[in-house]
């Protein structure tokens, strides 16, 4: 029986997590980082890589079955049956060598995901642990315990950003093309490569913002672009499931650019802006985030009408926004941080609230805490 005791789960977590702010504030030594951050990793993965009856779960529980091993998968090309790009289906034929039991998928992809995000606030942040608070309040939910491909793609292409900033475009493009070898939204990624390719000023981002919050928030670009495509291509009925794909709300994503999640990336985008110069020139790679974020809110307002398409795409193009918020405590002086990191602290437990009212999360569920899991696709304890 489930009982409402179990949200509790997703409370204690972030709790214990938020414990380990403590290390942010003193000087560890390399042994104690590599500590802190392998317990992380584990606990992040063990907590997302169990757990059964979540969305999508079945979907993906149906194709590890339907993957066969990687001898047989070579020898087929049986991927195009899944309609989920190829090396996603790649990797599981890999795993389906090992074990038929599709826990192995989840908690492997969870495993990646949780060390790669994790190995990039560690490079890219000043606060590896508060960004790793807001990283646990936001995308951990969205990508690696629902969209396990999106979760992944998103690790890729937050790793690979130190890569464009580095002017190390071919390696950079790689890990774009890999990204989009698990979800083809990455390549969404390419309108942030465009804008930071500009060198865009504070003056020029900020009305770029404005143009698009404007556009947004009177007309639905979204539905007319694909209207007008409609009307001249004469596939209307090819259109017309398109628009109700991406427009759905049932995985909690909302339209419109006055929804809270909205309002909060726009005052991220703002304050960032502000202190810009600032903060470009403590954190190596906090511009290309930065200009990156500012892509990620250009797209959600224009896309808005669009929800499943704004927040996915948005999503992947503001990867850097636990490392951004996180920036922000280089602003005060260093006697008054710990103040500061507490306040941010409510805020990321304000987010993870929303976030958690939003898409309406079940329940947890563990096979570590008694959890069962059936073949025919039910879950239960």
């Amino acid at each position: 029986m489930i009982t409402k005791g179990q949200y509790i789960y997703y409370f204690l977590l972030f709790f214990l997590i938020c414990l380990s702010l403590f290390f942010d504030f003193r000087k560890n030594n390399g042994r104690t980082k590599l500590i802190l951050y392998c317990f992380l990793v584990l606990i992040l993965s063990l907590f997302a890589g169990t757990r059964i009856g979540w969305s999508d779960q079945e979907g993906y529980v149906w194709v590890y079955d339907m993957i066969p091993p990687l001898p047989a998968f070579l020898l087929g090309n049986t991927f195009v049956q899944f309609r989920m790009e190829y090396l996603f289906v790649f990797f599981n034929s890999i795993l389906k060598c090992f074990s038929d039991n599709p826990l192995i998928m989840f908690f492997s992809f969870a495993f990646i995901t949780v060390s790669l995000n994790l190995y990039a606030y560690k490079k890219y942040s000043p606060y590896f642990i508060l960004s790793v608070v807001f990283f646990y309040s936001g995308y951990y939910f969205g990508g690696t315990m629902i969209a396990i491909r999106m979760g992944i793609a998103m690790a890729i292409i937050l790793f690979g950003l130190s890569y464009l900033a580095d002017k190390r475009r071919i390696v950079f493009f790689i890990t774009i093309f890999v990204a989009c070898l698990f979800h083809i939204s990455s390549i969404s990624v390419l309108f942030g490569y465009l804008l930071y390719q500009l060198k865009p000023s504070k003056k020029t981002l900020f009305f770029s913002l404005l143009l698009f919050f404007i556009l947004g928030f009177f007309a639905p670009f979204a539905n007319w672009l694909f209207s007008y495509f409609m009307k001249f291509s004469g596939i209307s009925v090819l259109v017309d499931n398109g628009l109700s794909y991406l427009g759905n709300e049932k995985f909690g994503y909302v339209s419109g650019v006055l929804r809270p999640t909205m309002l909060k990336q726009l005052a991220i985008c703002l304050l960032a802006m502000r202190y810009r110069d600032f903060l470009s020139k403590q954190l190596k790679y906090f511009d290309v985030l930065f200009v990156f974020y500012c892509a990620s809110t250009m797209w959600r307002f224009i896309f808005n009408d669009l929800a499943l398409f704004s927040s996915r795409c948005g999503a992947l193009l503001g990867v850097g926004e636990p490392v951004i918020i996180a920036s922000l405590l280089l602003l005060f002086k260093p006697n008054q941080r710990v103040g500061i990191a507490v306040l941010l602290f409510l805020f990321a437990l304000g987010s993870f609230y929303l976030n958690f009212i939003t898409f309406d999360y079940p329940p947890y569920v563990s096979v570590l805490f008694g959890g069962t899991y059936w073949r025919d696709g039910y879950f239960g304890i």
